[in-house]
């Protein structure tokens, strides 16, 4: 293999890498209030609804359970980290 080439497959590999590191560290920071909680087979968590009744839905007619997200901040604490308008 050409020297050139080899430099350039080492420089494309340590792109692709940085991008995903990058990606990997990438956290939405948006906080949804009720988690589903599947337990069969591969249990596993989905904390990503809005209402109970949207994670009711989801969880029609599968194993799992609906619970508050512990991570969901309260509305006290909601209300303090919103801005205050003047």
């Amino acid at each position: 293999m050409p020297k050139h080439l080899t430099s350039y497959c080492i420089v494309a590999g340590l792109a692709a890498g940085r991008v995903i590191i990058a990606a990997s560290d990438a956290r939405a920071d948006v906080e949804y209030p009720w988690c589903a909680i599947y337990t069969g087979g591969g249990a596993s968590t989905n904390c990503g609804f809005t209402s109970l009744q949207q994670c009711l839905e989801t969880i029609r007619g599968l194993p799992g359970t609906c619970n508050p997200n512990p991570a969901y901040p309260s509305p006290d604490k909601r209300r303090r980290s919103e801005p205050r308008e003047r």
